[in-house]
């Protein structure tokens, strides 16, 4: 039963995250089942949830902590779509330290969002200046480029002094 209700709630967001109030508002009054399936489903189910988080963009911040959290996840598809949840939920302050600490991830895919993620902060995000610097040496071209994008988004001088 329970994969019935999620199955229609993946296919609600589906058809209507990008719709106007009301049914938008109906959307986000399920956040508490995703968070819930985030935490303790099975990993398809997590990364279904962190990607329906997503859709949801900024309507979604209720979640942030539990995303912040999936950071940690065994499953590579978990982190990978929390973070692009996190990048679809916009800046927050709260996500620095988390992003910074998957910088150093083992997938190459969870580096290069997490070096997106913290550009997307802006200025919020200059105490990952340190790890970005890092991330410009990194063994994956794209992750290189996120950083040194990310690096010019947060303090474009630091850039130069990196290079």
């Amino acid at each position: 039963m329970k994969n019935i209700g999620y199955a229609c709630l993946v296919a609600t967001l589906a058809a209507g995250c990008h719709a106007k109030a009301p049914q938008s508002d109906a959307v986000a009054e399920q956040i508490p089942n995703l968070i819930q399936e985030l935490k303790a489903g099975d990993e398809r189910g997590r990364a279904k949830a962190a990607e329906a988080i997503g859709r949801l963009g900024a309507e979604g911040k209720l979640a942030l902590p539990a995303l912040l959290l999936a950071l940690r996840d065994e499953g590579e598809a978990v982190r990978q779509n929390a973070l692009r949840a996190i990048i679809a939920i916009g800046p927050d302050s709260r996500a620095v330290d988390t992003l910074t600490i998957s910088l150093r991830d083992s997938d190459e895919v969870v580096r290069a969002l997490s070096a997106t993620a913290l550009g997307g902060l802006g200025p919020l995000a200059r105490r990952s200046i340190p790890a970005l610097r890092e991330a410009l040496q990194d063994r994956d071209e794209n992750v290189q480029k996120q950083a040194a994008d990310a690096l010019s988004r947060i303090d474009p001088s630091s850039v130069r002094r990196s290079m």
